[in-house]
């Protein structure tokens, strides 16, 4: 098999190399673009470039992408994350709002996908009784892939750190 130097996924390895080991980000972003003008409908090569526009702060570029990437594949659920966080940024709560209900129906018990959607409420919102035990029952439901007793009910909020990316984050403590 020969290396084919400007192929889309040779593109796409060299941007997450670029990214990732060489730290540079300008690069590879440089070779997404190309990747893309190749193959504007790969949903893949779109949220790749959306989540660097997004680490650059581009939120405009970043939702254009994360939506039409939810036109070509509905149930990617790492695009639905990356959604309900763009729109959070903005402030299109509900937006977000809608695409947790998707992301939720995609992985109801998944704690980080519980967790991202409840940021994505608004606080006086998440703050009411039924949204809250919406989001208690979504915590304790037992799920047979999960080792041991279910969660319990103590949820601790942390304070508001940084990823390594930048962007904000709220967090939660679950206790067994």
């Amino acid at each position: 098999m020969a290396l084919r130097p400007n192929a889309v996924r040779t593109r796409r390895a060299r941007s997450t190399y670029l990214l990732n080991v060489a730290g540079d980000e300008q690069a590879a972003s440089a070779e997404i673009d190309l990747a893309l003008r190749e193959s504007p409908n790969d949903a893949s090569l779109l949220s790749s470039s959306g989540s660097q526009d997004m680490n650059r702060g581009d939120l405009g570029s970043a939702l254009t992408k994360f939506e039409r990437v939810r036109e070509l594949e509905p149930r990617i659920s790492g695009n639905l994350t990356s959604l309900v966080q763009a729109y959070t940024y903005v402030g299109r709560a509900a937006d977000a709002k809608a695409a947790g209900a998707t992301l939720l129906t995609l992985r109801p018990l998944d704690t980080q996908t519980i967790q991202q959607v409840a940021i994505a409420l608004p606080s006086r919102q998440f703050r009411s009784k039924v949204t809250l035990s919406v989001f208690m029952s979504r915590l304790t439901a037992p799920a047979a892939n999960l080792a041991g007793p279910p969660f319990s009910k103590t949820v601790v909020p942390c304070s508001v750190s940084s990823s390594s990316m930048g962007w904000p984050r709220a967090c939660a403590r679950l206790s067994r």
